[in-house]
């Protein structure tokens, strides 16, 4: 019997021999070529590729090409050099000492060539289980502030960092823009609003009046799906002490944590037992605000109160301050 001319022995990527249709073996040539001329993948086990930064022991470099010999060209500043891909490091392992309250930590981290400081933050913070904004890094003596990545350092493999994490603080953010008294009744007020992350809900600015000892009703609901409205926290008859001489014309009112989840909405509500003229409220307010050290956001949005009239929207009106912690489990 003669043998099948259409099939024949080859190697598959494991080595082992296995019988092959030869239109097969013509296809996967065809796609082998296609894929030397596009030069995007020069290794498939290290993933190598052309323009790709590369740690080598004359320091940081581009590939240029694959050698027939299986050596890499790598360009070093103006001086083109071969390298083994035993040589050739795709990113750096840097050491980092880690004071934590009462604990130190060491902790080896894999870190990109142009990798940026934020997101060196990010990592040591995923299993540190902080927020970015507590880190600091400190690297041959000096805070690292302002620059746009590690590479700028002139970082070499093994080194080290010392990172800090401090005491999560008591930040805010303020929704409008200026203060003036308003001319109408201010009784009932209302906005809603979400946040892009977890935080701790810490205290909420109530506006004082000019001339007038006032008195406020607090009510915080969660929105949820299907269902009424959450009641989170109710506070009554909370005494706001007048302001003649605007020094200041938000007063802070503590409350107890209130954790809010991201990208949940909640309601705040303030109803005033007495109002008049000389109430000062807000003005060219700001539907979205972001807390620049730590990057959470918030969005402000109109609120209806059911049977009542609104005096305050995103524009202008009360609640003016919202006070809060980032959500850390340190």
């Amino acid at each position: 019997m003669k043998p099948n001319s259409e099939y024949c022995w080859s190697q598959d990527k494991y080595g082992r021999n296995v019988l092959t249709s030869k239109e097969n073996i013509k296809d996967a040539t065809k796609k082998s070529d296609i894929s030397k001329t596009q030069n995007i993948i020069l290794d498939n086990l290290e993933r190598f590729k052309t323009d790709m930064e590369v740690m080598t022991a004359w320091g940081l470099g581009k590939i240029i090409n694959k050698t027939e010999t299986g050596l890499f060209r790598i360009k070093i500043e103006s001086t083109e050099v071969e390298f083994s891909p035993e040589d050739i490091k795709l990113n750096y392992s840097v050491y980092c000492c880690i004071l934590c309250k009462d604990h130190t930590y060491w902790a080896e981290i894999k870190m990109d060539f142009n990798m940026s400081l934020g997101a060196f933050k990010k990592r040591i913070s995923t299993f540190i289980k902080c927020h970015p904004s507590q880190i600091v890094i400190i690297y041959n003596g000096n805070k690292l502030e302002n620059i746009k990545n590690l590479e700028e350092l002139g970082l070499y493999d093994k080194c080290t960092f010392l990172v800090a994490i401090k005491d999560p603080h008591e930040l805010s953010i303020l929704r409008t823009r200026n203060v003036k008294t308003s001319s109408k009744s201010m009784e009932y007020n209302a906005i809603k609003f979400s946040v892009n992350q977890d935080i701790m809900l810490t205290g909420i600015g109530f506006y004082k009046n000019k001339l007038i000892d006032v008195f406020y009703d607090l009510f915080v609901f969660e929105e949820c799906v299907d269902i009424d409205n959450k009641l989170i926290l109710s506070e009554k008859k909370i005494f706001v002490q007048k302001d003649e001489f605007e020094e200041n014309e938000v007063y802070k009112h503590k409350i107890n944590l209130i954790e809010l989840k991201e990208n949940v909405v909640y309601q705040i509500h303030q109803y005033l037992h007495h109002s008049d003229n000389n109430q000062f409220i807000g003005i060219k307010g700001i539907p979205n605000i972001e807390e620049k050290n730590t990057f959470i956001s918030f969005k402000f949005f109109n609120c209806d109160i059911p049977g009542k009239s609104n005096s305050t929207d995103v524009d202008e009106g009360m609640i003016p301050l919202l006070y809060f912690f980032v959500k850390t489990e340190i």
